[in-house]
């Protein structure tokens, strides 16, 4: 995934981390690492389709200061909760924007289901697609709204890292 400037410059190359199924492991070899840029004053984080399952990807940017996540997608049918409640609740508990461009076609091995949407840190819907066609969208992302989001909603030094690691002893 590439992101490119209004001259042209490359911003950021980013590779998917999560492949899934045995399907993209068969085709395709895992990036490595998280990639980011700035523009025009916000962070922007990018994510691919499954690597958006794991929580613990949006939240590892979002430490570091990540205000948009731009996630390209090929979701097929059938993962409807996708866009309409993890696209959401991942801008939510991270409180950041969330770009989610998903395919809206059924070219390829999978019938994909749209409803590409941009989504505000609170979890609403700032623009949405149809399921399909060809479709554009655009939203302002707002830094006051962005930093009064975060200011009443402070998740990052509210979390408890040291205990989400101790583990959970299972019930007698």
């Amino acid at each position: 995934m590439l992101a490119i400037d209004a001259q042209g410059n490359v911003c950021a190359n980013y590779r998917k981390i999560h492949l899934w199924s045995g399907y993209e492991q068969a085709l395709f070899s895992a990036g490595d690492r998280l990639t980011g840029f700035s523009l025009q004053g916000f962070s922007f984080g990018m994510a691919i389709c499954y690597d958006l399952d794991f929580p613990e990807l949006v939240r590892a940017q979002a430490l570091t200061g990540m205000d948009c996540l731009l996630c390209i997608s090929a979701t097929p049918s059938g993962y409807d909760v996708v866009p309409r409640h993890v696209v959401p609740a991942r801008a939510y508990e991270n409180g950041c924007y969330i770009a989610f461009a998903n395919r809206s076609d059924g070219d390829g091995a999978f019938a994909c289901i749209g409803q590409s949407r941009i989504v505000g840190p609170d979890g609403g819907i700032l623009a949405s697609a149809p399921a399909a066609g060809a479709f554009t969208l655009s939203a302002t992302l707002d830094r006051q709204m962005l930093t009064r989001w975060r200011r009443l909603h402070p998740w990052a030094t509210d979390r408890r890292h040291d205990q989400y690691l101790n583990g959970i002893m299972p019930a007698d």
